[in-house]
């Protein structure tokens, strides 16, 4: 978890497309999305194109335009997903 998470906030750190929030601890990590798409439409987008799983933040009572995405993962398919998160925000821009 730690791993994915310093990977996850070294990835994101100068990302047009959106920015890891801060957090005390937790099996997961806040984005706040920088896009046109809300975090529904972000969430739906993902799984159709990139076959990704996120949560859209309302899920977890947040404000709108924010994803939840897990920490759990081992970290190569962590990486792997994070990397086509990031190509997928870009596709959708």
């Amino acid at each position: 978890v730690r791993a994915n998470r310093r990977f996850l906030e070294k990835t994101l750190d100068f990302c047009v497309f959106a920015q890891v929030l801060k957090a005390e601890g937790g099996w997961y990590s806040i984005l706040r999305l920088k896009t046109m798409m809300n975090d529904e439409e972000a969430a739906l987008f993902l799984l159709k194109k990139k076959d990704l799983l996120t949560h859209p933040g309302y899920l977890y009572g947040l404000p709108e335009g924010m994803l939840v995405v897990s920490l759990l993962l081992p970290e190569r398919l962590f990486k792997k997903g994070i990397f086509g998160l990031l190509d997928g925000l870009r596709e959708s821009v």
